[in-house]
């Protein structure tokens, strides 16, 4: 495995995480992030909560894990890489752009969906902390093949 030296730093990757597509699109992306980047895709990295058959027990306690490893891998990110498809943004990427932002981590949108609730584009709240917001694959594909590795 290469050292941290050989990328360019780390990235959270905050994306819906629900259903299989979501859940493929996500690695699909992380695989191309990694040739780049260190990347902590939660559903890969961490615990997942959909499909789990639990009593409120032992959802509070692996909500309280998730919350907890989450946080912290977004402490320990440089970037926060964020999908922003859907009618609404996902709350959990929301929570996770606005900690990222807070935390001063660079934050990149992907946004390739037209559906949206405003008449121009995503809450502005989300918008304010993206500095980058990548359009498309095509887009996506272009700002990494911009991105200068480490010698």
């Amino acid at each position: 495995m290469k050292g941290l030296s050989d990328k360019l730093g780390r990235v959270y990757f905050a994306a819906p995480l629900f259903t299989p597509q979501e859940r493929a699109f996500n690695e699909h992306l992380a695989r191309q992030l990694e040739q780049f980047f260190h990347v902590f895709l939660p559903q890969r990295d961490g615990q997942l909560l959909p499909g789990k058959e639990l009593d409120s027990t032992a959802y509070s306690a692996l909500a309280d894990h998730v919350f907890r490893t989450d946080v912290e891998a977004i402490r320990r990110a440089d970037t926060l890489f964020a999908v922003l498809d859907g009618r609404t943004i996902d709350e959990g990427v929301a929570v996770e752009v606005g900690m990222a932002h807070a935390l001063e981590k660079q934050c990149v949108g992907f946004w390739s969906d037209a559906r949206v609730l405003l008449p121009h584009g995503i809450n502005p709240m989300v918008r304010g902390a993206i500095q980058t917001l990548l359009r498309s694959e095509s887009e996506f594909r272009s700002w990494l093949s911009n991105l200068k590795k480490p010698k």
